[in-house]
């Protein structure tokens, strides 16, 4: 019995560290890309392509053959939700594909017939948000779907904002667009009630996050990196016109990564300290032909997942032993 016990914490401890072994780091990147010739030479399809953000090393890619022109990418429970463009006959379409990010699996489609190019997508509640930039700077805006995947309202943002880049926090959706950064109050059902603020107007902004351990949000630009309070004031900034950050996004302790797409490199920025510090260094996606953007699964470090096996188990068998009589 005593065997028993010892190979089930065994067990338990294998199987926490093996479902995160085939990562180097406890973090993935996932980078959208629209394919193209790579910096190493080959030639990528249309694909959404993993890497370790802490090595750079490439880890494979998944979604060739099923996006067409894949963009926003956000990472949701095990899926990674892709927006992907698509044309028929001469209509364009935009729709939101979710694929399992370790195994790669088709895992469908959320689809309606509205968007025209759908640029992000995040979560809110049970509803997803998408931003949408329009043609021809008209009919920008951001769609909401239901738990089901159904299309439940359209909230047209201003003419020529050409919206690029979407994040939520408990009440409000941000949107990083053409005419800078956006803020919408939302309610219940994920439908935006009215703006709040339009912060930096004049300014292209390609990404954004929220950041809720410190209540600001993020918006990446041509040259720069704007923090912001929830009012829409700034208060840092980083900017170097040797990086166009079409993207950005969090990783673990604060981490800010940012996709250089002109250079096809990934930057890294502590968020903790002041931008203006500068990067923490760069790694090349050698494998990607036309990067987009790019999301980060934050995984649980795999020692201290196994660790956390081990002392589970551990507590377990020590109280079973206490109760259990003697047998000397």
């Amino acid at each position: 019995m005593k065997h028993s016990r010892l190979l089930f914490a065994f067990i338990a401890a294998g199987c926490a560290g093996s479902s995160f072994a085939q990562y180097t780091s406890p973090e993935l990147m996932l980078v959208t890309d629209a394919g193209g010739t790579t910096p190493a030479g080959t030639t990528a399809p249309a694909q959404i392509e993993r890497y370790d953000p802490y090595t750079g090393a490439y880890l494979g890619a998944f979604g060739a053959g099923y996006v067409t022109d894949p963009f926003g990418v956000t990472v949701i429970g095990a899926d990674a939700y892709v927006t992907d463009s698509f044309t028929v006959g001469t209509t364009p379409y935009s729709r939101i594909d979710k694929f399992n990010f370790s195994t790669g699996a088709y895992d469908g489609t959320i689809f309606s017939s509205s968007p025209d190019f759908l640029t992000g997508v995040t979560t809110y509640g049970s509803y997803l948000l998408a931003s949408d930039f329009g043609s021809g700077g008209l009919n920008g805006g951001i769609y909401t779907y239901n738990s089901s995947g159904a299309q439940t309202n359209f909230y047209g943002m201003p003419q020529n904002s050409e919206p690029l880049s979407i994040a939520t926090d408990a009440s409000h959706v941000y949107v990083s667009s053409y005419q800078g950064l956006y803020s919408y109050n939302l309610n219940s059902s994920g439908v935006p009630t009215g703006l709040v603020f339009n912060a930096s107007a004049s300014s292209i902004l390609f990404g954004v996050l929220y950041d809720g351990a410190k209540n600001s949000v993020y918006a990446s630009g041509y040259s720069t990196i704007n923090e912001y309070n929830t009012s829409g004031s700034i208060v840092s900034t980083y900017s170097n016109s040797a990086y166009g950050l079409d993207n950005i996004a969090f990783g673990h302790n604060g981490i800010l990564y940012g996709l250089e797409g002109f250079g096809d490199q990934i930057v890294r920025f502590d968020s903790n300290e002041a931008l203006n510090f500068g990067p923490l260094g760069t790694f090349k996606l050698n494998y990607s032909g036309n990067p987009q953007r790019i999301a980060v699964y934050a995984a649980p470090e795999p020692f201290s997942m196994a660790g956390l096996a081990f002392g589970v188990a551990g507590v377990l068998l020590r109280r079973r032993a206490k109760r259990a009589p003697s047998r000397d």
